[in-house]
């Protein structure tokens, strides 16, 4: 009897080797995948805010544009939110704002539905219209007192009565 040339060192072939390693290599695949399904089952991986939004009426004032934006924004943060300012930010210019919505009450698990003109840029618009959404941010203070600053996550689809 000889040996086989590409034996392991426990007389494994080849194939048996590789058949273990595949093994080995799918556990680890699968110990990794029940993990990251099981963090996110147990944290809140979510946006606290997020919502629907459409755009109406654009006309155009000199080199920008006046638009009408309806937004429904669901508030899933866990807590009542009273007296947020919800405020349209340009995308890429930070700090550059387009107005706001003031006031807002937007109870827990539940939804609320805004909407006013703005005027915007092109540039802004056009990406809108390309299937970049608004950047909408909500700035409130929580029950201990405390300033709290989130982004609306948004995406396009009709904004429906209140």
């Amino acid at each position: 009897m000889h040996a086989d040339p590409v034996a392991g060192w426990a007389g494994e072939t080849q194939k048996e080797m590789v058949m273990k390693q595949s093994l080995r290599m799918a556990a680890l695949g699968f110990a990794l995948l029940a993990w990251g399904v099981a963090s996110l089952a147990f944290s809140n991986a979510g946006p606290d805010f997020a919502g629907f939004y459409e755009v109406s009426n654009p006309t155009d004032v000199d080199v920008d544009i006046r638009i009408r934006l309806a937004t429904r924004v669901f508030n899933l943060s866990g807590a009542d939110v009273v007296n947020a300012t919800l405020t349209l930010q340009d995308t890429i210019l930070p700090g550059k704002d387009y107005g706001s919505f003031q006031n807002v009450l937007i109870r827990d698990r539940e939804n609320v539905v805004l909407s006013a003109d703005f005027i915007i840029t092109r540039r802004e618009y056009e990406r809108w219209q390309a299937g970049g959404s608004p950047s909408l941010r909500i700035e409130y203070r929580d029950a201990a007192g405390n300033a709290v600053r989130k982004r609306v996550e948004l995406i396009q689809m009709p904004v429906g009565a209140e």
